[in-house]
């Protein structure tokens, strides 16, 4: 079986990055009982970053790993997005903000 691979772009990686915090942020909401509009706003925001990420033709194989990489939204604070996407194979060496 091949060994999935992507390159990402500064866009896709921008995006990517945007994933990443607002499902940790739900986590964190979710966790400390934040009221049920807050949580549908930034469900809201999740929505539109899928939305902006298929349209980038970013591979869903990559946003479920940027999700997996905040299960618990503790770990956002551990690794930079990069980092955690490297760790899955995706190319993150052409994106400047790392």
């Amino acid at each position: 079986m091949a060994k999935l691979y992507f390159k990402c772009d500064q866009k896709q990686y921008n995006a990517l990055s945007g994933l990443r915090y607002r499902i940790a942020d739900i986590h964190y909401q979710r966790e400390r009982g934040a009221s049920p509009a807050e949580i549908e706003q930034t469900d809201k925001t999740i929505q539109s970053l899928f939305d902006e990420l298929d349209i980038l033709k970013v591979p869903f194989w990559v946003q479920n790993q940027t999700i997996a990489s905040v299960d618990n939204w503790r770990k956002y604070i551990d690794e930079y997005t990069y980092q955690a996407l490297e760790r899955v194979g995706v190319d993150c060496s052409e994106v400047s903000s790392r």
